[in-house]
């Protein structure tokens, strides 16, 4: 790194602080080099935390490359002491943004420094506007803020400090490094009895105050234990909850299977039903075997329709049938009709019997023939 550069890299385990103080500039902690930093301390699945400890800004331009690294990695920020002017951008990147005890950010519009003609300072001005606005934008995503209330407040040409209460107050900052201990744990995570989410909890509290905290109390009153319990108290909730959790998990599969089972005997139920319907529908001659399959089809759709539609059916009875009935019944001996009489009387059996019973037509004719023979010999 170069001689004036004021970059620690503090590595714990695979969870690294990248800690950056002084000027940010080509010459003084450079993109480059900060870049450079941050991503030997991501490789191979390591996680980094950038912390801006009493930066006082400098370049912009080299901190909006790493405010894009930053974004692009989806790390956190950290303010120790002072971050002041373009170094504010940088902290508005992190994911979680934390600031220490007594922590402050200045915020100000851009400047430059030198002079030059008239020419000369209006290109300026118009250059510091447009950067003006390219920071307005970043502190109105970092804080939810409307654009045109973050250029009255932050950009007017003053220099505005804001406290780490202030800034957790206009969303810079997402949490400080003291309100782990201000605030109650939350009542959904108190009477939790998923594991996942008390580790979660846990997890996050502990990276905001920098590993450092007693975990111990914390892990306590999340588990709704009593004050004076011990490790071994925690041990035997938190195992008893593994089992818990590992039961339920046992009983959800236990009734997706019956749930599945369930679901299969009443879809072949189903099937069986809608099958004894149509064939009862066959079986009474009310459909043709060539419609099964159809019937079939709109049974399982819709049950009750079909089973109306087929019951209001009459069954077809052959016309060999309906004369052998007439002959029982005591009605008029079909046997004895005429083509003419057929004609006459039932011109439909006497074409279905054309199609279906050629024999018996064929009979007919022969009668007619004869007939007709008789009267010409």
């Amino acid at each position: 790194m170069a001689k004036n550069t004021s970059i620690s890299i503090v590595a714990k385990g695979k969870f690294t602080d990248i800690v950056i103080s002084g000027i940010i500039s080509d010459e003084t902690n450079s993109a480059m080099e900060i870049c450079s930093a941050i991503n030997t301390a991501t490789s191979n699945g390591g996680t980094a935390k950038v912390v801006l400890m009493n930066c006082f800004g400098g370049s912009v331009y080299e901190a909006v490359v790493v405010y894009n690294l930053i974004k692009k990695l989806g790390l956190d920020t950290e303010v120790q002491g002072i971050c002041a002017s373009a170094a504010t951008i940088i902290f508005c990147a992190g994911k979680n943004r934390t600031i220490g005890y007594m922590g402050r950010l200045m915020l100000h519009a851009p400047s430059v420094p030198g002079g030059g003609n008239s020419q000369v300072l209006r290109d300026s001005a118009d250059m510091l506007d447009g950067i003006a606005k390219e920071f307005c934008k970043v502190y109105s995503e970092c804080t939810g803020m409307p654009e045109d209330k973050v250029m009255k407040a932050f950009l007017d040409g003053g220099d505005h400090w804001v406290d780490a209460d202030q800034a957790r107050k206009y969303g810079f900052a997402t949490a400080n490094c003291l309100s782990v201990f201000k605030h109650d744990i939350p009542a959904d995570v108190l009477a939790s009895s998923n594991v996942q989410a008390v580790a979660n909890y846990f997890q996050k509290q502990i990276l905001i105050n920098n590993n450092e905290m007693d975990k111990l109390p914390l892990i306590v009153a999340a588990l709704a234990l009593s004050a004076s319990a011990t490790e071994q108290d925690v041990l035997t909730k938190v195992t008893a909850l593994v089992k818990e959790s590992n039961e339920l998990k046992e009983a959800k599969v236990a009734l997706e299977k019956e749930l599945n089972d369930l679901k299969v005997a009443a879809a072949a139920a189903q099937v069986a039903q809608c099958e004894a319907l149509v064939n009862a529908a066959l079986d009474a001659k009310k459909i043709k075997p060539v419609d099964k399959e159809r019937y079939l089809a709109l049974a399982k759709l819709d049950y009750a329709n079909t089973a109306a539609i087929l019951d209001s059916m009459k069954g077809h009875v052959a016309i060999s049938e309906i004369m052998k009935m007439d002959v029982k019944e005591g009605g008029e001996n079909r046997a004895n009709w005429t083509v003419e009489m057929w004609q006459k009387n039932d011109p439909d059996g006497l074409s279905e019997m054309r199609t279906n019973d050629k024999a018996g037509y064929e009979a007919l004719v022969a009668k007619l023939g004869k007939k007709i023979a008789k009267h010409t010999a």
